[in-house]
Order: structure tokens, then C-alpha cells, then sequence
């Protein structure tokens, strides 16, 4: 009998009427760079803790422990950004739907949106953003596995829904090529 390796999740999930796209989890280079920080970290306050135990100077003994209040503050930082995108990864994931988008936070709670609510949709510098009255979001084409289709059927889906038969807008496309 042979035991099968648990495989990743797919990059795409298909449900009846749904297609689902993941956010991506923190990758073994996020992981090494913290772990660098920590030793980082440790370090500094290595040093602080030596320079400290030598220097008689209050205000140089301030000094050196503000510096390592700022370096734990670092860690603490960096801590709590892996652990957030991590928890976004297990659990917050973007559904199309043809009655709308259904976002799911890290939090696991599901909102509905649907098209025709959605008050603005526009990509600004690699970032969908979507607006609807209740709220918005903003989401990187590189925070979610194969984050352009999602951008493209998104926007398409949008559109799609909101024009319908009324014409394009004007494009404010400057062709490169001289005439």
C-alpha cells in the first residue's frame, strides 16, 4: 500500500458557477529573511546589552536601549506581517460568480458583491480596485495565485454587467507607433 503526498491547492478552483482564486502564502524567501531578522535582532541586542554593561553614560545607555526597542519592534513587525499573510493564504480566498464576487477574508467570513453594486473597478499599478457602497478592496495581481486571469475576468465581468448595451467609453490610448 502506498501512501500519496498531500498535494497543494489548485490554483484555480471551479465550483458550479464559481471560479475561486487563493491568495498565495509565504514563501520559503519570506521565511529566511524573518529568520535573518530575528538573528539580526539578537545580535543588536547582544551588542546593546555588552556596550551597556561598559559605558557608564546614561544618555549612551539610553541610547543603545532605544536601538534595541527599535529593533524589536522590527522583529514584531515583521512577525506579524508573515503571520497575516499567512492566515490570508489558509483562509481568505476571491470567488467570480456570475451574480457577483465573493470575497472571503482571513477572518473566514464571506461577503457577496454583486455586480451591479460594485461601484468602481479600475487597476491602478498592478492593484484591482473594487468599490461598492459598503466598502472596498484592493488586491495585487502578485497576492493571488494567477492574479492576472483574476484581474481580467474580473474587470470583463464588471463591465459586462454595468454597461451593457450603453458604448465604451473613450479610450485614452496613445499609439506609439508615428503615423
Amino acid at each position: 500500500m502506498s501512501e500519496e503526498t498531500p498535494q497543494p491547492p489548485p490554483l484555480i478552483t471551479h465550483h458550479p458557477s464559481l471560479i475561486t482564486f487563493h491568495y498565495i502564502p509565504p514563501g520559503p524567501e519570506e521565511q529566511r529573511a524573518f529568520l535573518m531578522q530575528l538573528l539580526g535582532t539578537v545580535l543588536t541586542l547582544g551588542i546593546v546589552a555588552a556596550l551597556s554593561f561598559w559605558t557608564h553614560d546614561t544618555s549612551a545607555k539610553a541610547v543603545l536601549w532605544g536601538g534595541a526597542l527599535a529593533a524589536i519592534w522590527m522583529l514584531a513587525r515583521g512577525a506579524w506581517s508573515l503571520e497575516k499573510k499567512a492566515q490570508r493564504a489558509q483562509h481568505a480566498e476571491i470567488g467570480i460568480g456570475a451574480d457577483g464576487l465573493h470575497i472571503t477574508d482571513a477572518k473566514a467570513q464571506s461577503t457577496i458583491i454583486k455586480w451591479q453594486d460594485i461601484s468602481e473597478c479600475q487597476v491602478i499599478g498592478g492593484r484591482l480596485r473594487v468599490e461598492w457602497p459598503d466598502g472596498k478592496i484592493s488586491i495585487g495581481a502578485r497576492e493571488i495565485q494567477d492574479g492576472m486571469t483574476l484581474v481580467r475576468r474580473v474587470t470583463k465581468m464588471w463591465a459586462e454587467h454595468t454597461r451593457g448595451d450603453k458604448p465604451s467609453p473613450p479610450s485614452n490610448f496613445i499609439p506609439l507607433s508615428p503615423r
